[in-house]
C-alpha cells in the first residue's frame, strides 16, 4: 500500500494492508493521531520521513513487531520528527535511517522537540543516529541500541524528565567525530533523570556524558570504551555544573573510568572500576572553571594503571574503598590487595566468599541482606532468608534422569530473595553429625527468583 501526504484525524495502519511504501513525507497535524498495529511494516523511499505534530502510537507485540525500514537496500530513509504531542513505541524496529535532518552530524532516526515519548522493547540497527531529543520527557525500558548504529545513540537537551532502564547501548561505528558518545544529557537540570541497569559498551568516545545535568546512574555496566566511562562536567564556559550520583556501577576497559571536571560534583558509592588507564580523574577542562569534586565510598578499584588522578585544585575524598594492590589511598577505612572476584565470567565482578571487601565498607551503611556494607558494585549475600528447598524426590526410579542417564535422588533449591546468591561457601548434608559433607563447587550461583536442581549422588 502506497502512502504519503497529510494524515488528518484518526489513521490506523494494519498488518493486512502491510507493507506500506512511504513514497513521500508523511505529516500528522496537531490534533491528529496515527496508530500502527502489530505486524505492520513501513518501508520508506529514500530520504522520506514522518513529521508528527500530533500523536503517534506504534504498538507491536513480542511476536509481531512494527518495522520502520528502507524500501530499497542502501537507500536510507529520513527519520521521524516528533514536535509536541506524545508518542509510544513498543516492540518496534528502526532500521536504515540516515536521520531526519541531513544537515547536521547529530541527526538521528528519531528527533523530538517538546514531546513525551515512551519506548518499550525497541530495536535500533544500522541508523546514522538513534535518538536526539530536546525538551519533553522520555521513558525507555528493555531497548536495544547495539545494532551497529553510527553517531550519538541517545542525546537529550533541556529535558523535563528521563527514565532509562534495562537497555543496551553499544557497537557505535564510524562516529562523525570524537564528540559522539553513547548516552548524553545536556542542560538537564530541572526534573528527574535516571539511567539504571543498562549496558554501554564498544563506544569510540564516552560511554556516558553529563554536561550541566543532574542524573542518577545506578547499576549500569560499562566496558570497552576508548575515552571515559562516565564524563561529568559542563556544556560550555559559564554554564551550570553537573551533579551526578553513581551507585553500584561496574566500569572496565576504559581510558578513564570516571572523570569529573569544571567544578562539577560526583557522589560515587559502591562502584567497581577495573582495568582502566585511570580509575578516577578530577581536573579542569574549561579554563577558569575549577577542578572536579567527588566523594567516593564503598568502592573497589582493581588493575587500573593509575587509581586516582586529582589535578587543578580538585577535591576528592575516598573512604572505605579498596584502592588497588599496593598501599591504601589516604582516607578512613581504605584497604589494598586482591579483591578476589568470583570469576563467573570474563566481565563478572561478583566477590568470592574469601574477598577482603566483604563487610569492609562503611559501618554506617548496610547491604540488602542487612549485613555491613561490602566494597564494590556487587555485594556478597550472607543471609539467605529467601533460600529454600522447594522440591525433593527421595525415591527416583523412573521420573527424571541426570546428565549421566542415571535415576538418582534429587532436590531443588529456590532463591526467593531479591538478589543473586553464591552457594560456593555453603554445604549440604543428610547426616547431622557431618554438616560439611558436601560443599557446593566454586561458581555455584542461583539468580534472584531462580532454581537449582542438586543430584544426591556420588558424582562430583
Amino acid at each position: 500500500t502506497e502512502l504519503s501526504g497529510t494524515l488528518s484525524g484518526q489513521t490506523f495502519l494494519n498488518s493486512e494492508d502491510s507493507p506500506y511504501v512511504i513514497s513521500g513525507d508523511i505529516l500528522i497535524p496537531s490534533g491528529s493521531t496515527l496508530s500502527i498495529e502489530p505486524g505492520t511494516e513501513l518501508r520508506f523511499s529514500e530520504n522520506c520521513s514522518i513529521i508528527c505534530q500530533g500523536n503517534l502510537y506504534a504498538e507491536g507485540s513480542p511476536g509481531d513487531s512494527v518495522l520502520f525500514c528502507s524500501n530499497i537496500e542502501n537507500k536510507p530513509w529520513g527519520g521521524i520528527m516528533l514536535s509536541g504531542g506524545e508518542a509510544e513505541f513498543s516492540y518496534a524496529v528502526f532500521s536504515g535511517s540516515d536521520g531526519f535532518s541531513t544537515e547536521s552530524q547529530y541527526r538521528a532516526c528519531i528527533e523530538s522537540v517538546n514531546a513525551d515519548l515512551i519506548f518499550e522493547s525497541c530495536l535500533f540497527r544500522n541508523n546514522h543516529g538513534c535518538l536526539h531529543l530536546s525538551e519533553g520527557s522520555v521513558s525507555m525500558n528493555n531497548c536495544d541500541l547495539t545494532g551497529w548504529n553510527s553517531a550519538e545513540l541517545f542525546f537529550m537537551n533541556e529535558g523535563e524528565s528521563a527514565t532509562i532502564q534495562n537497555s543496551s547501548f553499544g557497537n557505535m561505528i564510524n562516529p562523525p567525530s570524537s564528540h559522539h558518545d553513547g548516552v548524553e544529557f545536556q542542560n538537564c537540570l530541572a526534573g528527574e533523570y535516571l539511567v539504571k541497569n543498562c549496558d554501554i559498551f564498544n563506544i569510540d568516545g564516552d560511554a556516558f556524558d553529563s554536561n550541566s545535568s543532574s542524573v542518577i546512574l545506578e547499576g549500569n555496566r560499562i566496558w570497552n570504551i576508548s575515552d571515559k566511562g562516565f564524563s561529568i562536567g559542563i556544556g560550555a564556559a559559564g554554564s551550570q555544573i553537573s551533579e551526578v550520583e553513581l551507585t553500584g556501577n561496574i566500569i572496565s576497559g576504559c581510558y578513564t573510568g570516571i572523570a569529573i571536571k569544571d567544578d562539577s560534583y560526583a557522589e560515587i558509592t559502591g562502584c567497581t572500576v577495573s582495568g582502566c588507564d585511570i580509575g578516577v580523574r578530577a581536573y579542569m577542562k574549561t579554563p577558569g572553571s575549577g577542578g572536579g569534586n567527588a566523594a567516593v565510598v564503598n568502592s573497589l578499584f582493581d588493575a587500573n594503571s593509575t587509581v586516582f588522578s586529582i589535578e587543578d585544585d580538585s577535591d576528592v575524598t575516598v573512604n572505605y574503598c579498596l584502592t588497588g594492590s599496593s598501599e591504601p589511598w589516604t582516607g578512613e577505612g581504605n584497604i589494598a590487595g586482591d579483591p578476589d572476584f568470583a570469576g563467573w565470567g570474563p566481565l563478572d565482578r561478583h566477590l568470592s566468599y574469601t574477598s577482603p571487601c566483604i563487610d569492609a565498607g562503611s559501618p554506617l551503611m548496610e547491604d540488602p541482606d542487612g549485613t555491613r556494607s561490602d566494597m564494590g558494585a556487587l555485594f556478597f549475600p550472607q543471609i539467605f532468608d529467601g533460600l529454600v528447598i522447594n522440591e525433593i524426590q527421595s525415591v527416583n526410579d523412573t521420573t527424571v534422569a541426570d546428565g549421566y542417564g542415571e535415576y538418582n535422588d534429587w532436590f531443588e533449591i529456590y532463591n526467593g530473595s531479591g538478589y543473586d546468591c553464591d552457594l560456593s561457601w555453603l554445604y549440604v548434608s543428610d547426616d547431622p553429625s557431618d554438616l560439611a559433607r558436601y560443599q557446593f563447587p566454586a561458581g555455584t550461583m542461583i539468580p534472584s527468583g531462580g532454581f537449582l536442581v542438586v543430584w544426591a549422588d556420588c558424582h562430583p
